[in-house]
Formats: structure tokens, C-alpha cells, sequence
């Protein structure tokens, strides 16, 4: 069993020096990096729950803020993407998604009031009873 271990904790570690040399010689030859495939975070309600907090208290901050250089849209796109954005590993997150799952907080004040399509309904030709009537 011990042997069994010492095996696989070897075998480990010469597949992390691999990993390690291979992004090495990335690097160096100035070539593209192969990417596996794209991370997903699986949201669960606490954590857009918690999400949704931080950005209800930054988004009162800002509105108490007297000079108000920026946007609230940008204000919070650059909070998400230096602050928020780090919680999670490389990779795994963005900060345009973190933007669209806490809309429901900040949607009434960084959303551009959207021009409602007006569908104009078929005109029926209705007959004229009244001009029937006169005659």
C-alpha cells in the first residue's frame, strides 16, 4: 500500500513538472497557448444572493457620492472586474457575467430606457352602417 502511494505522489509530481515545463516553453516561444475547455461557475442562490448584496451597498455608496466622475455602469463594471472578479480562480468568471447576474439590483439605474415597438394592429374595414342608415 505504502508503495502504492509513494507510486502515485511520484507520478503526481512529474506530471506537475511537466505541466509547469510545458507553459515554460509557451512563454519562451512566444506561441498561443492551448486552452482547455471553457470554465463554467454554476451559480447557486446563496452566492448570487451575497452577489447581490455587495453590489445593493455599492450601488448606495454611489449614490451618496457627491461627485460622481463616473458612470454607474462603469463604476460598477470596474468594481466587479478588480474586486468581485478575484473571489473566484482564473478563468472561472468574468466580470461582464457578474454584471448581468446582479441586473436585478441595478437594472433600473444603468439600463438605457428601452423604445417600446409599437405593433400596429391589422385595420379591419368595418362597413359603414351609418351611411346605409341615411339612405
Amino acid at each position: 500500500a505504502k508503495f502504492v502511494k509513494l507510486l502515485e505522489e511520484e507520478m503526481d509530481k512529474e506530471q506537475r513538472e511537466r505541466v509547469c515545463s510545458e507553459e515554460d516553453d509557451d512563454e519562451e516561444k512566444g506561441g498561443k497557448r492551448i486552452m482547455g475547455p471553457r470554465k463554467k461557475f454554476h451559480w447557486n442562490e446563496e452566492i448570487r444572493e451575497l452577489l447581490l448584496h455587495v453590489v445593493k451597498l455599492k450601488v448606495g455608496r454611489y449614490e451618496l457620492e457627491k461627485s460622481k466622475s463616473q458612470a454607474l455602469e462603469d463604476y460598477l463594471k470596474a468594481f466587479l472586474d478588480t474586486e468581485i472578479k478575484l473571489l473566484w480562480p482564473k478563468g472561472w468568471m468574468q466580470a461582464r457575467t457578474l454584471f448581468k447576474e446582479s441586473r436585478q439590483v441595478h437594472a433600473h439605474l444603468t439600463s438605457l430606457p428601452a423604445k417600446k415597438k409599437v405593433i400596429a394592429a391589422p385595420k379591419l374595414k368595418v362597413k359603414d352602417s351609418s351611411s346605409k342608415l341615411e339612405k
